[in-house]
Protein backbone atom coordinates (compact mmCIF):
# COMPACT_ATOMS: atom_id res chain seq x y z
CA UNK A 1 0.00 0.00 0.00
CA UNK A 2 3.04 2.44 0.84
CA UNK A 3 4.45 1.71 -2.41
CA UNK A 4 1.01 2.45 -4.34
CA UNK A 5 0.81 5.92 -1.90
CA UNK A 6 4.18 7.05 -3.11
CA UNK A 7 4.00 6.20 -6.83
CA UNK A 8 0.77 8.10 -6.83
CA UNK A 9 2.90 10.81 -5.08
CA UNK A 10 5.00 10.47 -7.65
CA UNK A 11 3.29 10.71 -10.27
CA UNK A 12 1.10 13.81 -9.13
CA UNK A 13 4.64 15.22 -9.24
CA UNK A 14 4.87 14.91 -13.35
CA UNK A 15 0.89 15.49 -13.77
CA UNK A 16 1.79 19.17 -11.82
CA UNK A 17 4.26 19.60 -13.49
CA UNK A 18 2.46 18.88 -17.46
CA UNK A 19 -0.84 21.19 -15.58
CA UNK A 20 1.78 24.05 -14.87
CA UNK A 21 2.99 23.83 -18.37
CA UNK A 22 -0.10 23.41 -19.71
CA UNK A 23 -1.51 26.68 -17.61
CA UNK A 24 1.84 28.43 -18.57
CA UNK A 25 0.71 27.81 -22.21
CA UNK A 26 -2.40 29.35 -21.74
CA UNK A 27 -1.43 32.15 -19.42
CA UNK A 28 0.74 33.32 -22.54
CA UNK A 29 -2.04 32.66 -25.16
CA UNK A 30 -4.34 34.53 -22.84
CA UNK A 31 -1.51 37.40 -22.82
CA UNK A 32 -1.40 37.65 -26.28
CA UNK A 33 -4.93 38.12 -26.71
CA UNK A 34 -5.19 40.83 -24.37
CA UNK A 35 -2.51 42.65 -26.04
CA UNK A 36 -3.80 42.26 -29.54
CA UNK A 37 -7.65 43.09 -27.94
CA UNK A 38 -5.69 45.84 -25.91
CA UNK A 39 -4.30 47.04 -29.31
CA UNK A 40 -7.55 46.95 -30.88
CA UNK A 41 -9.26 48.50 -28.31
CA UNK A 42 -6.53 51.26 -28.77
CA UNK A 43 -7.56 51.34 -32.78
CA UNK A 44 -11.29 51.65 -31.76
CA UNK A 45 -11.12 54.65 -29.38
CA UNK A 46 -8.49 56.24 -32.50
CA UNK A 47 -11.29 55.87 -34.91
CA UNK A 48 -14.09 56.76 -32.36
CA UNK A 49 -12.34 60.03 -32.29
CA UNK A 50 -11.35 60.24 -35.79
CA UNK A 51 -15.10 59.57 -36.45
CA UNK A 52 -16.58 62.91 -34.00
CA UNK A 53 -13.86 65.15 -35.87
CA UNK A 54 -14.92 64.24 -39.48
CA UNK A 55 -18.81 63.94 -38.07
CA UNK A 56 -18.17 67.97 -36.68
CA UNK A 57 -16.28 68.64 -40.05
CA UNK A 58 -19.43 67.10 -42.03
CA UNK A 59 -21.76 69.42 -40.13
CA UNK A 60 -19.33 72.57 -40.55
CA UNK A 61 -19.21 71.58 -44.17
CA UNK A 62 -22.94 71.24 -44.95
CA UNK A 63 -23.66 74.89 -42.99
CA UNK A 64 -21.22 75.98 -46.07
CA UNK A 65 -22.83 74.46 -48.36
CA UNK A 66 -26.22 75.57 -47.55
CA UNK A 67 -24.87 79.00 -47.01
CA UNK A 68 -23.24 79.02 -50.66
CA UNK A 69 -26.26 77.09 -52.15
CA UNK A 70 -28.77 80.40 -51.09
CA UNK A 71 -26.62 82.74 -53.29
CA UNK A 72 -27.70 80.66 -56.43
CA UNK A 73 -30.56 83.05 -57.83
CA UNK A 74 -31.61 79.67 -59.66
CA UNK A 75 -33.44 77.30 -58.10
CA UNK A 76 -32.52 74.90 -60.91
CA UNK A 77 -28.57 75.35 -59.45
CA UNK A 78 -29.41 74.73 -55.87
CA UNK A 79 -31.26 71.52 -56.93
CA UNK A 80 -28.28 70.30 -59.53
CA UNK A 81 -26.03 70.93 -56.71
CA UNK A 82 -27.58 70.00 -53.38
CA UNK A 83 -28.02 66.34 -55.59
CA UNK A 84 -24.73 65.77 -56.39
CA UNK A 85 -23.08 67.27 -53.20
CA UNK A 86 -25.23 66.78 -50.27
CA UNK A 87 -27.32 63.81 -51.70
CA UNK A 88 -24.61 62.12 -53.26
CA UNK A 89 -26.88 61.73 -56.64
CA UNK A 90 -25.15 60.20 -59.81
CA UNK A 91 -24.95 62.76 -62.35
CA UNK A 92 -27.51 60.29 -63.90
CA UNK A 93 -29.92 60.67 -61.10
CA UNK A 94 -29.56 64.50 -61.08
CA UNK A 95 -30.12 64.97 -65.06
CA UNK A 96 -33.39 62.46 -64.77
CA UNK A 97 -34.16 64.73 -61.37
CA UNK A 98 -33.89 68.25 -63.28
CA UNK A 99 -35.08 66.73 -66.95
CA UNK A 100 -31.52 67.42 -68.94
CA UNK A 101 -29.27 65.18 -70.52
CA UNK A 102 -26.05 64.65 -68.35
CA UNK A 103 -23.49 66.62 -69.99
CA UNK A 104 -26.18 69.80 -69.66
CA UNK A 105 -26.68 69.40 -66.28
CA UNK A 106 -22.82 69.24 -65.83
CA UNK A 107 -21.95 72.35 -67.37
CA UNK A 108 -24.90 73.96 -65.25
CA UNK A 109 -23.47 72.84 -62.68
CA UNK A 110 -20.04 74.82 -63.81
CA UNK A 111 -22.47 77.73 -64.12
CA UNK A 112 -23.83 77.52 -60.71
CA UNK A 113 -19.95 77.03 -59.17
CA UNK A 114 -18.97 80.42 -61.06
CA UNK A 115 -21.81 82.24 -59.30
CA UNK A 116 -21.11 81.20 -56.19
CA UNK A 117 -17.94 82.32 -56.61
CA UNK A 118 -18.56 85.41 -58.29
CA UNK A 119 -20.92 86.16 -55.37
CA UNK A 120 -18.01 85.23 -52.66
CA UNK A 121 -15.38 86.80 -54.82
CA UNK A 122 -13.28 83.84 -54.34
CA UNK A 123 -11.64 81.37 -56.88
CA UNK A 124 -13.47 78.81 -58.88
CA UNK A 125 -12.61 75.84 -57.02
CA UNK A 126 -14.86 72.44 -58.48
CA UNK A 127 -13.70 70.03 -56.18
Amino acid sequence: KECKDLHRFYSGYGEAENCIARKKDAVRTFRELAESISSANEKVEEYEREIAELEQRKVQMLDRLLSDFELLDSIKYHTILKGRYIDGMSWRDVAKDVGYEEKYVIKLRNKALAEIAKKKKTPNDTE
